[in-house]
């Protein structure tokens, strides 16, 4: 599986755990979970090698931006009482955030990092990406 296959499954899991969470609050930390993973594997792996391409560097850059924002937004909830009527709101918002950080990925910056490597190269990216995704999940 090459790396744009890799993340754009997961971001599917991502989405489904969202729709989890929305209707079963304790599935909350299983979420939180996936997008730190997701984040760090995403950026240390693809987005590293694409902010190396000038053109696609503002683009992958903005991505690990919109990490950070997203990150944020989960450390405000894991904190927040999940009985508090806002909560849900509160993770409404970040799903709606996160939905479209999604698809500006696998719209714009995926579709064009697609015309960068090699295919060998993405399939050792998508290899590492779900190792370690693999083996964070495990710990965490």
């Amino acid at each position: 599986m090459n790396i744009f296959e890799a993340i754009e499954a997961h971001h599917d899991q991502l989405r489904n755990l969202f729709e989890k969470a929305l209707s079963d609050p304790s599935a909350f930390d299983e979420l939180n979970k996936h997008l730190r993973v997701h984040h760090e594997n995403e950026e240390q792996i693809l987005l590293a090698a694409l902010a190396g391409e000038k053109k696609l560097r503002d683009e992958a850059l903005e991505s690990i931006e919109e990490h950070r924002v997203i990150e944020m937004m989960l450390i405000n909830l894991k904190d927040f009482p999940k009985d508090n009527e806002r909560w849900r709101i509160k993770l409404e918002i970040l799903q709606e955030f996160t939905e479209h950080h999604l698809e500006e990925e696998e719209e714009d910056l995926f579709k064009n990092g697609r015309k960068v490597f090699p295919a060998d190269q993405l399939e050792t990216m998508g290899n590492s990406f779900e190792a370690r995704k693999k083996q964070q999940l495990e710990v965490l």
